[in-house]
């Protein structure tokens, strides 16, 4: 029987189509199986009844269509769609963007993360790695559930690079992403090394300028040379290098997106003016920093 297949899948290698009649729910699910495991390629399974689900789940992408048949084979599948005519815009434009969205937003997570977090490495190296934060816990806290949640959704949800329309007339187009690797070892290793980039420009000119520029100056008495100035312009630093370089990344625009950057933008700003007040207005000096970088 395994001679039996081998010279089969053989046979359909150079077919630009295979055709098999009245194939059992199980021989569809072993033909897939068998192409799949022979030449390591992303199988689609299409159907649109019972009999197709075991071959749209034992296929890499399952597309169920939803008609006379029943609903059976849509509900089995990674995608459903109402009729055949729809699987060109499902792997076309669908297919394309999803590709795209999802390697740049986890990416870009990585890259956004690791910016951060190198500058706490680089700090740990001039404190004899005694444990001591570069970053206000809060500011920490936030750095995902505030400052920099929304441009991973908009890199997921709404980025493109070539309108629909293209897409639709040129389906050609998708081939480029064959080639074109926009998720792998090579472009991981690129957002890693832009991250530590970053952050190393950021930390050491802001240590350069702490060590050996003239940047003291006092509010409300208190002298601004210190490690909270430190910490917050950092923050700041990072935070603002982060969204504008997903605003670079993005290839579109709409309103929703660019009132979303704004807010990420502004998110920072706000949370420091706010908790630098509540310790003023309890007679603190522990975080003043933002009304001294105002009046640097």
């Amino acid at each position: 029987q395994h001679e039996c297949l081998e010279r089969f899948v053989t046979a359909c290698k150079p077919c630009s189509a295979v055709i098999c009649c009245r194939a059992a729910p199980s021989q569809k699910a072993l033909m897939v199986r068998m192409v799949l495991k022979k030449y390591g390629k992303i199988g689609l399974a299409i159907g649109d009844g019972l009999n197709d689900v075991s071959m749209i789940q034992e296929a890499k992408v399952g597309v169920g269509i939803l008609g006379k048949e029943g609903s059976q084979a849509s509900r089995s599948a990674d995608y459903s769609i109402p009729s055949f005519r729809h699987l060109k815009r499902l792997l076309c434009v669908y297919g394309r963007y999803s590709l795209l969205r999802t390697a740049k937003f986890v990416q870009y997570s990585f890259y956004k993360n690791m910016t951060l977090v190198f500058c706490q490495i680089f700090f740990s190296f001039f404190t004899l790695y005694s444990g001591q934060t570069i970053l206000e816990s809060l500011v920490i806290t936030f750095y995902n559930i505030i400052f920099t949640i929304i441009p991973p959704f908009l890199f997921g949800l709404f980025d493109k690079d070539v309108d629909e329309d293209t897409i639709e007339s040129d389906p050609e187009i998708y081939k480029e992403f064959t080639t074109f690797t926009l998720i792998g070892a090579k472009t991981f290793a690129l957002w890693v090394l832009q991250a530590v980039y970053h952050a190393t420009i950021i930390f050491f000119f802001m240590y350069a300028i702490q060590m050996y520029g003239d940047s003291t100056l006092s509010f409300q008495g208190y002298v601004s040379d210190d490690l909270w100035l430190f910490s917050s312009t950092i923050s700041f630093l990072v935070h603002y290098t982060v969204n504008f370089k997903s605003v670079l990344e993005m290839g579109y625009y709409p309103v929703i997106t660019i009132v979303g950057l704004f807010l990420s933008i502004i998110s920072t700003l706000i949370f420091h003016v706010i908790y630098s007040a509540i310790y003023i207005a309890n007679d603190s000096s522990t975080y003043t920093a933002i009304y001294q970088i105002m009046c640097m």
